[in-house]
């Protein structure tokens, strides 16, 4: 466990290092190019403009209010999505581009700096060959909202903005000084910095999504699946459970393989408990947000799932291995922090629409996590007296009163 430990920070470091070049090295060459860009977006010149967002359903989903937000200031915004994400914009009616690769780019791959300077050279030819054959881009500008400017080779634009992404950052017109990953702020804090840095102030909402109900009935939807890497462990689970169902009705759901539930089925204290009510089989996010909406608190693990259903109610999100403060539901508010003992700490925030969101997590300093190591220390963790503090006062209507008690 130390030497992966070892191995996490010195991915960490390469990944820093990376990014340190492209800020005073690969920068500075770009101010022109930026001023060129900012003139054309004055003037109206910027009209056609495809956002970079083809990964996951919790990409699509943090990101989606910024988006909406762009698409009212350019005559033609695309999406270029994936297979996983595209129903996510076709909610909303956002217009796309499927990007059928059905390649992922794995977060933790670019943090080796072998691995950056052989893609560096890969891309380095593909540039060049795409700039012989197209000298008429199709789009004025490209937003990466992935981190993937190896995507550039295929999408031609006059201009790119995205993230630092080392030495990957020579292909885009202007990047911002660090990765969305290794920042102190929320994704879309990020973005809209993003948006600053080309003159474009955007001010994000937190609403939710279309169809919401202000009404809610009295019962916790419990969300339990996530990558096995970064979820809780079954007993976690079971204690979370337990202490939700003292306060109201209880409705547990799983991911598709069901790993959670199938050991939930055959708990005595959970199927004997009358305020439980467990899905058993497969359902649909849509079938689960329906679910999400009547309820008055959804509680899970972070993850894409959890950021589809978490907008709809308020919501207690459990962090591993996770970047709590990249991830964290979107809030125009804020939070507030609040540290304890036995390794655990806690934020929240109140919502434009009085919407409580709840971040629990494990204080330790190997985040962002490259290896999933198994956790240990990041996953098995759980402050029962504190959980059971959250879920009280997240029952309560003086919420702000509440809070300033702990």
């Amino acid at each position: 466990m130390m030497f992966g430990r070892k191995i996490n920070v010195l991915l960490i470091f390469f990944q820093v290092l990376n990014s340190i070049i492209a800020e005073y090295f690969i920068k500075p060459t770009k101010n022109k190019k930026l001023e060129e860009l900012k003139n054309s977006i004055r003037s109206g010149k910027i009209k056609n403009v495809l956002i970079l967002r083809n990964d996951g359903i919790g990409d699509a989903v943090v990101s989606i209010n910024f988006i909406k937000e762009v698409v009212k200031l350019f005559e033609n915004v695309k999406i270029l999505s994936s297979k996983h994400n595209d129903f996510v914009f076709k909610m909303e009616n956002i217009r796309t581009l499927i990007d059928v690769s059905g390649k992922f780019r794995k977060g933790h791959s670019k943090a080796s700096l072998m691995y950056a300077i052989t893609t560096f050279m890969e891309n380095v030819l593909h540039v060049f060959e795409t700039k012989i054959k197209a000298t008429c881009p199709k789009y004025d500008l490209i937003i990466d909202l992935k981190g993937d400017p190896s995507l550039l080779r295929k999408y031609s634009a006059k201009y790119a903005v995205g993230q630092n992404e080392g030495m990957f950052s020579l292909f885009y017109t202007y990047f911002l000084n660090t990765s969305y990953a290794l920042a102190d702020s929320n994704l879309v804090e990020s973005y809209q910095n993003l948006m600053k840095l080309i003159g474009i102030h955007i001010k994000v909402k937190d609403l939710p999504p279309k169809g919401f109900h202000k009404n809610k009935k009295a019962v916790t939807f419990i969300f339990v699946g996530c990558k096995s890497e970064r979820n809780l462990k079954y007993l976690q689970w079971k204690r979370i459970i337990l202490l939700a169902s003292k306060y109201q009705k209880c409705i547990i759901a799983d991911d598709p393989q069901q790993n959670i539930m199938n050991i939930l089925t055959s708990d005595i204290d959970i199927i004997n408990n009358p305020k439980i009510e467990l899905l058993i089989g497969y359902r649909k996010l849509n079938n689960l947000a329906e679910i999400s909406n009547e309820s008055n608190l959804m509680i899970s693990v972070d993850g894409g799932a959890e950021h589809f259903l978490e907008r709809y109610t308020n919501a207690l999100v459990i962090y591993t291995c996770g970047v709590y403060d990249v991830w964290k539901p979107y809030s125009e508010t804020g939070y507030k922090k609040r540290s304890i003992a036995n390794n655990c700490a806690y934020a929240y925030t109140t919502t434009s629409i009085g919407l409580k969101k709840f971040i629990f997590y494990a204080n330790v300093r190997c985040r962002p996590c490259y290896i999933m190591c198994g956790g240990k220390k990041c996953v098995n963790f759980l402050d029962v007296e504190l959980l059971d503090k959250i879920l009280r006062i997240s029952s309560n209507p003086q919420f702000e009163l509440s809070m300033t008690r702990y």
